[in-house]
């Protein structure tokens, strides 16, 4: 007959708790693929919008040259759309499938800052500004 060690059953315990123990950090949510996706996906959309935050600005200062006066209306007319709309388009988009609209949100958003850098080697940006503030020194 053989005879356990005392502490045969605490190391059967130790090991085991420090086999399973990295899959206890990735339990929950972070075992779903589709919750993956989706946090990747708005991680990047994120890191995107903070990085739009910041060279916008810098766009209009650097390429156009753009007065304390401007970066004002600028900054205005990024907080504009979210204060006329946002709560009734709000209501709206929650009764529609909000994966779609995600995409459809980050793709447009995409689409209208790409635009930009397009719009510079034909000055469209500078004409735009001319016309609209007569008295901007461009």
């Amino acid at each position: 007959m053989r005879y356990p060690l005392p502490f045969a059953s605490n190391e059967r315990r130790l090991i085991r708790k420090v086999t399973y123990f990295p899959m206890r950090i990735f339990s929950g949510l972070w075992r779903h693929p589709d919750f993956l996706k989706l946090w990747a996906g708005q991680t990047v959309s994120l890191f995107g919008s903070q990085i739009t935050l910041l060279a916008l600005p810098l766009t209009a200062v650097v390429t156009l040259q753009a007065s304390t006066l401007d970066m004002g209306w600028l900054r205005f007319a990024t907080t504009l759309p979210t204060l006329l709309f946002g709560l009734i388009i709000g209501i709206w988009i929650d009764r529609l499938r909000r994966r779609a609209m995600l995409i459809f949100a980050d793709l447009g958003r995409a689409l209208l800052l790409g635009s930009i850098p397009l719009a510079q080697p034909a000055h469209a940006l500078r004409r735009l500004v001319s016309n609209r503030l007569p008295d901007a020194a461009l």
